[in-house]
């Protein structure tokens, strides 16, 4: 398995090669710390100029991308890159370019150059794996007589050291596997000893194929056309077809089954559907529990819509023309005049131009045995142009006229009573 921070490189397989291997890769030190992360992996195939999503998917229960390279990623032997993105509302989180190998297929065409050449880079890996494993094993059998003579150490530091170049040469051999140039589109290997990539001169794809033989153009050498009715507009009936177009009844399907036969003896079948319509004859059920008679036609009456016949009279709950002239009769018609008991509108605007000022209310009482008595009242608002108006409590305790006398500032009220006479006093300005 691999871990996201620590992937340099992912091999997917040989070239061709479909859902034969899973790849996984723990994502955890990303996910830990973004719980609502989607993770999705890019691949750029060799000799491709732009990376597309692949199908991995990515477990949440476990943190691990799983992806299963299908044969569009194992397409082009040869070294691609790989991108894996971490995206989370407005974050986003990607790995370096990753490399990706395919292995190509010693049986891909004419492969016999293509294969010649990786097998000198597996020939070159298996001289460094060597080398590293008999190096390997000196500096062992060094390292157990180092005790006993110092030229032993020598020689085993001279052997780690050659055996340490001699591992390097053989991870950059495993890591620097064939690619494709991007110039020339030729394949180059990696030269160890200068650490320099190296043109082969072999095209990384084949010569083009001869040109295939032209085809005969499609026509059509036969048409069939069978007819069928059915209730049903969707599924295709079942029954016998005929050469002739059926009658078709109302509200039914009529399909037609038209075959086409080509020049290359192939067929091919589809079907037209119509509806027959209706002409409205039994669509109608009933009106007001009325059925239609045989044309589809509804006869009503009014007692079938419960309306009243032309020639119906009303029950006493509504008043006869007779009844209503009498009770109108008694009525003042809309010309009426009313007689001097009312004042007139503009009777009325005339009296009521006559008070300009807002009136003065006095308050006051007048007590006598029998005899004339006066009470004068003071208010710095009466004029003697005012005109009094009078109402008295006890009306009945005055003997005779009553007096009332208005000059200015003072209102006078005199009286012959017997008792108590309380009166109120409203004086009002009049007009000039």
């Amino acid at each position: 398995m691999l871990e996201i921070n620590k992937i340099q490189r992912i091999y997917l397989g040989v070239m061709g090669e479909n859902a034969a291997r899973t790849v996984e890769i723990d994502v955890n030190a990303w996910y830990a710390t973004h719980q609502n992360a989607s993770f999705s992996v890019w691949h750029k195939r060799s000799g491709d100029q732009t990376k597309q999503a692949t199908g991995a998917t990515f477990d949440r229960e476990t943190g691990i991308i799983s992806w299963t390279p299908s044969s569009s990623d194992t397409y082009y032997s040869g070294v691609g890159t790989a991108e894996i993105r971490m995206t989370e509302n407005t974050v986003i989180k990607k790995t370096k370019d990753l490399e990706t190998m395919v292995s190509p297929s010693l049986m891909n065409g004419s492969g016999s150059t293509i294969a010649s050449t990786w097998q000198a880079y597996i020939d070159q890996v298996e001289e460094y794996k060597n080398a590293a494993e008999e190096a390997q094993e000196a500096t062992e059998e060094a390292a157990q007589q180092i005790h006993q003579v110092e030229e032993y150490v020598e020689a085993a530091e001279a052997a780690a050291a050659a055996a340490e170049d001699s591992a390097d040469a053989a991870e950059d051999a495993i890591t620097k596997y064939p690619r494709i140039s991007q110039t020339t589109g030729n394949w180059e290997v990696w030269n160890a000893d200068t650490e320099l990539w190296v043109d082969t001169e072999v095209p990384a794809t084949g010569p083009r194929g001869p040109q295939g033989t032209t085809g005969t153009a499609a026509s059509i050498s036969n048409e069939n056309h069978v007819y069928q009715v059915s209730s049903s507009g969707s599924t295709v009936p079942t029954g016998e077809w005929q050469s002739e177009r059926p009658v078709t009844p109302q509200g039914q399907y009529l399909w037609e089954r038209v075959t086409l036969t080509w020049n290359n003896s192939t067929t091919t079948v589809f079907y037209v559907v119509c509806r027959m319509g209706m002409d409205g004859t039994g669509s109608v059920v009933s009106v007001c529990n009325v059925s239609p008679d045989g044309n589809g036609n509804v006869a009503l009456t009014y007692q079938s819509v419960g309306a009243a016949a032309s020639s119906h009279t009303h029950d006493d709950r509504y008043y006869t023309e007779t009844e209503t002239d009498t009770l109108l009769a008694g009525k003042a018609a809309t010309s009426h005049t009313h007689d001097d008991r009312y004042y007139t509108e503009t009777e009325v605007g005339d009296l009521l131009q006559e008070y300009t000022k807002k009136p003065i209310v006095v308050y006051g009482s007048l007590t006598g045995a029998g005899g004339t008595v006066s009470r004068t009242i003071s208010d710095n608002g009466i004029t003697d142009s005012m005109r009094p108006y009078a109402q008295y409590e006890d009306p009945a305790a005055i003997d005779g006229k009553v007096t009332i006398t208005v000059g200015t500032g003072t209102v006078t009220v005199t009286a012959k009573v017997d008792g108590t006479v309380k009166f109120t006093i409203m004086l009002v300005e009049t007009a000039e």
